[in-house]
């Protein structure tokens, strides 16, 4: 099985046969420079977008030629970029790992943060997503999160190791789904799981258990027993060369020596 990451920055040009048909960017926004030497992306059997830490910055960086696309252009790219996976009839599913507010006066004006721009994020096309820290330092960005952000994602927003505290009750929920199993268009069949890296600085109204502790709860061994996929995709707002990203690697290949692993990381 091949296995690629489709990455773009900067803006979009939307093609018809080959030829650029359209242009848009903002006014105010530097020239996006030609690249050449760029080549056209090599797809896999199975494809990733991956977004990360965007921290509110859904206008891009309009001074930077190279990173001026906005929440427009990588809308547009997302869905251009699922037609054509269907035309070439390749499985390509969109990830984002984390942390999508705390940082750009847009997503950090409201009380809570993200309370305008996190229902805009809802229009890509995520396939799974997972938490990140920014989402729980503060207990209303927290509650907003649960209640008005993880339902949209019917099941694809994982954080394995992640709950909510009812402060009346003390009760804990779990935030999302710990893990799904799902089908690609194709019919690649996807074990994917998320997690968050072993934070400490989150608000009252949230536990993170350590990665380590979580998986090795029963759930984590069944999940791996009661499914049989051809990719297995472990996301998190982790650093990608992080210790806990070696324990879960670990673990699963303890069930699975030779399934292909995919992993995408956030947060450094």
């Amino acid at each position: 099985m091949l296995c690629s990451t489709l990455i773009t920055a900067g803006l979009l040009f939307i093609q018809a046969n080959g030829h650029i048909i359209n242009k848009r960017q903002q006014k105010d926004a530097v020239n996006t420079p030609n690249l050449p030497e760029l080549k056209p992306l090599v797809w896999g059997d199975v494809n990733f977008i991956h977004s990360t830490d965007t921290h509110g910055w859904l206008e891009g960086h309009v001074l930077q030629g190279s990173y001026n696309g906005d929440l427009g252009d990588f809308y547009s790219f997302t869905v251009r970029m699922k037609q054509k996976a269907k035309k070439l009839k390749k499985d390509l599913f969109i990830v984002d790992t984390g942390d999508t507010h705390d940082g750009d006066g847009l997503s950090d004006v409201t009380d809570p943060r993200g309370e305008v721009t996190q229902p805009l994020i809802t229009n890509i096309p995520y396939d799974i997503l997972t938490i990140g820290n920014h989402e729980l330092y503060v207990d209303n960005i927290t509650t907003d999160t649960v209640h008005h952000f993880v339902p949209h994602w019917n099941g694809r927003y994982l954080a394995a190791n992640v709950y909510f505290k009812d402060l009346q009750t003390n009760k804990t929920t779990q935030i999302g789904n710990k893990y799904t199993y799902f089908k690609g268009e194709f019919g690649t069949r996807v074990l994917a799981y998320g997690f968050l890296f072993n934070f400490a600085g989150n608000g009252n109204n949230s536990v993170v258990n350590y990665v380590e502790d979580e998986i090795a709860k029963p759930w984590f061994n069944q999940s791996l027993k009661a499914h049989t996929p051809d990719i297995i995709t472990i996301i998190g707002h982790i650093g990608i060369r992080y210790d806990e990203f070696k324990a879960i690697l670990k673990a699963v290949r303890a069930h699975h020596p030779t399934i292909p692993i995919a992993v995408l990381g956030g947060h450094t």
